[in-house]
């Protein structure tokens, strides 16, 4: 039964109301306010001052963001315009990639409108965004990201990293041995073509001597198993 103020920063007076809200929220009903990384007694006292320096909407919604983020749990989640715009950007490099050993690698090209002469190739090793290594992206990042542990907080930052408000980011990359600096032009979201995904298989042979079968596990039904055995009777192995 509290009153609502909205999404938009009105008074420094409403904003410690609503630091209040969220942290008696935890204080008397998260069960896991024990297993925060930061005392959450020490939350609110290192908090009130940042909240006190609010005055606008993007200041507000970051300051609202880091909050949530503290209670390190990646069921937790702040979403808004200020905070995708001020944090990550509207534009993308139309690119896909995988995330590994601190690195990212890409995994394919995309197609936009116009189209798009891209110097990335599949298989670049990106190391650098605009002069900040991936891990130092992360973290900086990261006071934004609510997540359970380490990892959580990679896989969810990660698919933001290539996000820019300019028309291109600058890029350090890895490629055939070689180090390169390139400059990947941004798209907004809606000029970035994404093709439907193809409907896997509940099951396949995943080499052209059909000695190796692989199942799917997650789609595959009671019903399929006689024919699945039926289809892979000549597999020396199969992969569940």
């Amino acid at each position: 039964n509290e009153k609502s103020y909205g999404s938009k920063f009105t008074s420094k007076r409403n904003s410690l109301l609503e630091l209040f809200r969220y942290w008696n929220y935890v204080e008397y009903f998260f069960p896991y306010k024990y297993e925060t990384d930061q005392n959450w007694n020490n939350v609110l006292t290192e908090m009130i001052p940042r909240f006190l320096l609010i005055d606008n909407d993007e200041n507000y919604h970051l300051a609202l963001a880091e909050l949530v983020t503290k209670t390190d749990d990646s069921h937790a989640y702040l979403s808004s315009k200020e905070i995708q715009l001020n944090q990550f950007g509207k534009r993308k490099v139309p690119a896909e990639y995988s995330y590994a050993e601190g690195k990212l690698v890409i995994t394919k090209i995309k197609d936009t409108r116009p189209k798009n002469n891209s110097p990335l190739h599949t298989g670049d090793v990106i190391y650098d965004i605009e002069g900040k290594t991936i891990p130092q992206m992360i973290n900086s990042l990261g006071k934004y990201i609510p997540a359970s542990n380490s990892w959580g907080k990679v896989s969810k930052i990660k698919d933001k990293l290539l996000f820019s408000n300019n028309d291109s980011i600058s890029l350090k990359i890895e490629r055939d041995g070689q180090n390169l600096e390139i400059k990947a032009r941004t798209y907004l979201i809606r000029d970035i073509i994404h093709e439907k995904t193809p409907t896997p298989k509940k099951w396949k042979f995943v080499d052209d001597e059909k000695k190796i079968g692989y199942v799917n596990m997650e789609i595959i039904e009671k019903e399929d198993l006689d024919e699945m055995y039926g289809d892979l009777k000549s597999a020396k192995s199969i992969i569940f």
